[in-house]
């Protein structure tokens, strides 16, 4: 009877661990899904904004925001996804598929980073141009311009 209980034990033990063990491996899953589409979503946000960059100064601005809230929000994330990425070349027999995600995220910041700083430069040219416009006599420039189109 007592090999029986302990026998009984033994494999309450192991199923404990198995039902763990696969807990883990769901959850992992379930975060290494998580990442996926957040990076997908970052993605297609930086397509929206490729698409949106020839605006206005407001419409600049509002770009500006967004990328910049991009930033920060990554940064905020970016430990959690290195640690995934750490546990996931460890757990997996192909450490590959990690590396492409780690790789992945890189080059999506790097986009979100060089598309940032060129948004930056747009909104300092900008913001030139409307200072130039306002320290020149604009109805002297429309004046010379429209009698050098009349005479031409």
């Amino acid at each position: 009877m007592i090999e029986y209980s302990n026998c009984v034990d033994l494999v309450k033990i192991r199923l404990k661990q198995i039902e763990t063990s696969e807990y883990s491996k769901l959850n992992f899953d379930k975060r290494c899904q998580k990442w996926h589409d957040y990076i997908q979503a970052i993605e297609k946000k930086l397509f929206v904004v490729e698409e949106n960059l020839p605006t206005n100064y407001h419409g600049l601005i509002e770009i500006d925001k967004n990328l910049s809230n991009i930033s920060y929000d990554f940064s905020q994330r970016q430990q959690e996804l290195i640690q995934l990425i750490n546990e996931g070349k460890q757990v997996v027999e192909n450490p590959n598929n990690f590396i492409k995600l780690e790789q992945r995220w890189q080059n999506t910041m790097s986009i979100v980073i060089k598309k940032h700083d060129e948004v930056k430069e747009l909104i300092k040219v900008w913001l030139s141009y409307q200072s130039y416009l306002e320290s020149t006599d604009f109805n002297s420039i429309l004046t010379s311009s429209c009698i050098i189109l009349f005479f031409n």
